[in-house]
């Protein structure tokens, strides 16, 4: 009809997975769209004629009187030797906003707990943008692993049978389609609501994350949150080293548990020591590994420990893990036993702080974001204000 228009979709093609640069230029694009397509088109050439930014530098580009500055996120310690087509890249530039606005920091850790155990997992919303991004923010909790199974952000309304997988799947779907899925012969679900930050089904999640690293991690959130409520300022990055931290404080000790084996050809290889490594720890954390080591993440990883081992370009948990191996082969028999030591002392002070703080912890952690003020705008510089609740 004379004067409608079709709808418009903007999309970026690159080898690069930075979502926050990307959207700050298709946010920039659509303020000059309303002057003609021309008009961003020479914006994206003068765009693109920019010398190849550095992890964490920003290019400038001036236009129409105006300055735009576009930040590549700083994934160096990502980058493996695939270089900027490993799957560590994804996990480079995540965007943990929508995520923690939905979700207080008790939910969020439920969450992971239920990816580690690989769980079938449904979320839902009304909000279609929303969904798509916290489902995606959820495989960025689990890095240095890798999510093994289905992952479909937001599962079309014909391919709801999808949810019926007898396999691990991670699925958003939108709520008006819920009660459709939930009459389908479904095996045991997690779903989560986001809208309303309820989680169901929850005995289907078989494990438990190690108490003492939990609470520190739980912790560490609560703080960063705190801070950015109290500066206006969300960053992901900064939670983003959290989440690698609690990985790095119960697997960043493998190397140490590499052995020289000798293959019948006589070649001396790198073999990882499972036994010895779960041996080594204790409590809930060896409860975890028992509990995590079946998982499909948890082989994937054990068979990628060798070729890791004997690279010399690292990802950030790799660098953390030569860190812990260099600093364990520096210490002599008393040093050891002096770790040994701090490492029970630790246990036992975690274990006192619980028995008498439960109640302060659970209250402390009922903590979402909150809304932002430049939610629609996006501002995707990792970096982002908030508005206060």
């Amino acid at each position: 009809r004379a004067g409608e228009r079709m709808q418009e979709c903007m999309v970026v093609i690159s080898h690069y997975p930075w979502f926050s640069m990307f959207s700050r230029i298709a946010e920039v694009s659509l303020i000059y769209r309303k002057k003609g397509i021309n008009l961003v088109s020479v914006l994206l050439e003068e765009i693109i004629l920019q010398p190849f930014p550095y992890p964490g530098e920003s290019i400038v580009v001036c236009f129409e009187h105006n300055s735009y500055e576009f930040k590549r996120p700083d994934d160096h310690s990502y980058r493996g030797n695939q270089g900027v087509q490993g799957l560590n890249m994804l996990f480079s530039d995540p965007d943990f906003l929508p995520l923690f606005r939905q979700l207080h920091v008790k939910d969020v850790l439920q969450l992971l707990a239920c990816l580690l155990g690989e769980c079938r997992i449904i979320m839902h919303s009304h909000d279609l943008g929303l969904l798509s991004s916290c489902t995606q923010a959820s495989l960025a909790l689990i890095f240095p692993f890798y999510w093994q199974h289905l992952f479909v952000p937001v599962v079309p309304q014909k391919m709801l049978d999808m949810c019926c997988a007898p396999m691990p799947f991670l699925f958003g779907v939108l709520s008006a389609q819920i009660p459709l899925v939930k009459r389908l012969p479904l095996e045991e679900v997690v779903f989560i609501d986001l809208d309303k930050r309820k989680f169901t089904g929850l005995d289907a999640c078989s494990v438990q994350l190690p108490g003492r690293f939990e609470a520190k991690l739980q912790e560490g959130l609560v703080h960063c949150i705190q801070q950015f409520k109290a500066k206006r300022r969300f960053a992901s990055p900064q939670l983003a080293k959290m989440f690698l931290q609690f990985f790095v404080d119960i697997f960043g000790k493998y190397r140490l548990f590499m052995k020289r084996k000798k293959t019948k050809a006589g070649k001396l290889v790198a073999v990882f020591d499972e036994k010895g490594f779960a041996a080594d720890h204790s409590g809930s954390t060896n409860e975890f590994l028992g509990q995590f080591s079946g998982s499909q993440m948890y082989e994937q990883w054990v068979q990628e420990r060798p070729s890791y081992y004997a690279r010399t370009s690292s990802t950030g948990f790799e660098q953390a893990a030569i860190d812990i191996y260099n600093y364990h082969n520096r210490l002599d028999s008393g040093d050891k036993l002096m770790l040994k030591l701090k490492n029970a002392k630790d246990v036992l002070d975690y274990k006192l702080k619980k028995n008498f703080s439960d109640s302060t912890i659970s209250n402390t952690t009922e903590l979402a974001v909150g809304k932002s003020s430049v939610w629609d705008q996006g501002e995707r510089e990792q970096v982002y204000e908030l508005a206060e609740e």
